[in-house]
């Protein structure tokens, strides 16, 4: 017997209803497969600094994209190496990242601390550049009137520096022009600030957030080189390391890194809300204010990055070593 045409309607009736709940339920797996739970920053830095500040604007962001809680959690200590190994010990499932410096690979060659493993992570992108400076007495108003006073009176001139690759730097670039300037060891930031407003030392590096670039802004010191990859917005025209011919340079820009093996569709989700985060005008207005110039620039740059500053800080490291230059006096 032939089937009646109630019987199509009653076919076509349920085969509408599976596939609207195969749609339902496809769309509910989509939106839950990543994230689905609360995602972790893991700071390898303490309380209240710039990797500290720029996490927990960027998780105001990221919590409305994501529409999932940003947990940030703190793991200071041992040059960082205390919250990144505590990255590595969890699961690479994109719920938890690290926020680290893009110079975290080239540091340990100027401390005589193992190498950093860079392939032990995956890179979700850069976000932001935390303008730095080389600063100087205000009766130098340029590098070369610095460096025409230095090679009059060698060995005279004093360089503030905590050491590490901003040391080592300007110890190459020190080399190149031929000068010979004292370098004095502080134990922070804040000793060379003072140091500097002080007269006591004639020339330093230091971030836009120091008190000794305040000084700078009100007429006591004078920015002399930008140090950073974006220029200190205060200071536009003043010459770059590139400019005057130094090979080297370690800006000290800010990164996202997940542990590697991370699924590369969540390392793609990441790295778009990223895009999309920094695109925010309240979250950029939010980065300024504390001195940063957000910028994004995506997972696979962002590797290429750490790893040639890596290689740059290797190189940089046994060039003074060579010429006993490495070691402060």
């Amino acid at each position: 017997m032939k089937p009646s045409l109630k019987f199509y309607r009653l076919i076509a009736i349920l085969l509408i209803m599976l596939l609207s709940e195969m749609a339902i339920f496809a769309g509910g797996v989509q939106e839950g497969e990543f994230p689905s739970k609360p995602v972790t920053f893991l700071l390898p830095a303490g309380a209240g600094g710039a990797t500290d500040t720029s996490a927990r604007i960027l998780a105001e962001g990221f919590k409305k994209v994501l529409g999932v809680p940003i947990v940030v959690e703190n793991k200071p200590g041992g040059a960082s190496m205390i919250g990144l190994n505590e990255l590595l010990s969890r699961p690479a499932d994109g719920y938890t990242v690290s926020m680290i410096p893009t110079t975290q690979g080239a540091r340990p060659y100027f401390w005589d601390r193992e190498p950093l493993d860079l392939d032990q992570f995956s890179y979700i992108g850069i976000y932001a550049d935390f303008p730095t400076v080389v600063m100087a007495q205000s009766k130098y108003a340029t590098w070369q009137e610095f460096r025409d006073e230095a090679k009059q009176n060698p060995g005279k001139l004093i360089f503030g520096t905590a050491g590490g690759e901003a040391f080592g730097v300007m110890k190459y670039l020190t080399l190149q022009e031929g000068i010979e300037l004292k370098w004095v060891r502080f134990d922070s930031g804040g000793d060379i600030s003072a140091a500097m407003i002080g007269g006591h030392i004639d020339i330093t590096v230091q971030a836009v957030v120091a008190a000794s670039y305040q000084a700078a802004l009100d007429g006591q010191l004078s920015v002399i080189i930008n140090y950073g990859m974006a220029p200190a917005p205060e200071f536009p025209n003043v010459p770059s390391l590139e400019d005057l011919g130094s090979k080297y340079s370690f800006p000290i820009t800010f990164g996202i890194v997940a542990r590697k093996g991370i699924p590369e569709d969540r390392r793609r989700k990441l790295e778009q809300t990223l895009k999309q985060v920094l695109e925010d005008p309240d979250i950029a207005d939010k980065m300024k204010s504390t001195k940063m110039i957000p910028m994004f620039i995506g997972g696979d740059e962002t590797e290429e990055i750490y790893k040639k500053l890596q290689v740059d800080g290797k190189e940089l490291a046994d060039y003074l070593k060579a010429r006993n230059a490495l070691q402060l006096e």
